[in-house]
């Protein structure tokens, strides 16, 4: 809201005219708002190596993601129908050089508009208050003096715009109250300029170590929260949340989703033998491989003791089988290095599909592969059974 309201003052001010500054303001960071909700844990790692390497947001999305919200949002906002002239903007509006020429302008507002916003919703203000006010002389021609009158306008008209709609706010403090509020506690401190910036930098420096310490503690914490501490992949936990989240999406667009669960045959046998260290090494070697024969858009996991799940959106019920049966193949065919001994064993899978014509829920799947699974077992291990929902049968696979 802050920045919709700070790019009508802006477009006002010079002149500009266009029917789409504020809902194109209003809607510049729904790239952001989309991917911490779709793919939090991510996000946040976006947010933690922001904040210690300094780089752009969306410098640091495209390391992450492969592209950033500017994209996102872009692209949403043309799926919701909405008109180029509003979802365009959006894509370039922070990198204004490569937007149309016929564009740069909204663009130029936008950017502003989003570090008008940050001097009362971002951190840093110091630095949020110069960026704002050199973006508004040296792009737009404003005197300083207009620059911070438009500053405190932007916090006078969000608040009466907030109220209009009812929301739960904290005043907006005006620019200039800031400015009072910093020159009165400076003048209170009573300290020279130079030992305010040795103060500031040792700040920094502490700030910047602590930050990285942060980040890599987040790393670990989100790592270790997702992850089976053995062979690296994906948890139980992860994977409830994910076929939650997938089983959404395909009931929303109509689209496939496949699961296939795999379990080592006669596993115990290897304890058994060569103790479970050798046995750790060869749940360690499986998991790689089934990783290494799947998209990176799969998501593997170690789902309970020597069974694996692999989730496999947009794929259908025979691509999901023709996967089932190159891992069930491969592993059958490895003679694994464990501990100095050789290992070699078979593995029994369970497929089942979601479908538009049978869009059931996530226990439903969970389950329906589990008894295919059961049959694989019961019929001689090393196959596959596939569940039919029509029938509703696990037939086997040859």
């Amino acid at each position: 809201m802050t920045a919709a309201v700070a790019a009508q003052l802006i477009s006002k001010a010079i002149g500009f005219k266009s029917d789409e500054t504020f809902i194109a303001s209003l809607l510049q960071d729904i790239g952001i708002a989309t991917l911490a909700v779709l793919r939090k844990e991510d996000y946040l790692a976006v947010l933690d190596e922001k904040s210690v390497s300094k780089l752009p947001v969306i410098a640091v999305e495209q390391q992450i993601f492969g592209f950033d919200h500017q994209d996102v949002g872009s692209e949403l906002l043309k799926l919701w129908g909405l008109p180029e002239s509003v979802y365009l903007p959006i894509r370039y509006h922070h990198e204004i050089e490569k937007a149309p020429p016929e564009l740069r302008q909204l663009c130029s507002i936008l950017w502003a508009s989003d570090r008008l916003s940050a001097i009362y919703h971002g951190s840093g203000i110091s630095k949020n208050i110069r960026n704002a006010k050199e973006i508004l002389t040296t792009r737009f021609g404003f005197k300083e003096t207009q620059a911070e009158a438009l500053i405190d306008a932007v916090a006078d008209k969000s608040d009466e715009l907030l109220s209009q709609f009812g929301a739960d706010r904290t005043r907006l403090m005006p620019f200039s109250e800031i400015l009072q509020q910093a020159n009165s506690e400076l003048s209170r401190m009573n300290m020279s300029y130079d030992m305010l910036l040795l103060e500031y930098q040792e700040s920094a420096r502490q700030a910047e170590k602590m930050a990285s310490a942060l980040k890599s503690a987040n790393e670990k914490l989100r790592h270790a929260a997702f992850h089976d501490s053995l062979t690296g992949l994906y948890n139980r936990q992860y994977f409830k949340e994910a076929i939650e989240r997938e089983i959404l999406r395909s009931d929303r667009y109509r689209h496939p989703l496949s699961l296939v669960l795999l379990d080592l045959d006669r596993f115990k046998t290897v304890n058994d033998t060569y103790g479970h260290h050798c046995g750790d090494v060869v749940l360690k070697t499986v998991g790689q491989m089934i990783v290494n024969g799947t998209r990176r858009s799969d998501i593997v996991v170690r789902y309970g003791g020597e069974e694996f799940a692999i989730l496999l959106p947009e794929t259908a019920l025979a691509n999901a089988v023709t996967k089932a049966e190159a891992c069930r193949a491969l592993i059958g065919a490895t003679q694994m290095e464990a501990d100095g001994h050789r290992v070699r064993l078979t593995i029994s899978a369970g497929v089942a599909s979601w479908n538009p014509s049978h869009p059931v829920t996530a226990d439903e799947l969970i389950k329906a592969a589990d008894q295919a699974l059961y049959l694989s077992k019961r019929q001689g291990r090393n196959r596959i059974t596939v569940w039919d929902w029509d029938a509703a049968t696990a037939p086997i696979h040859p």
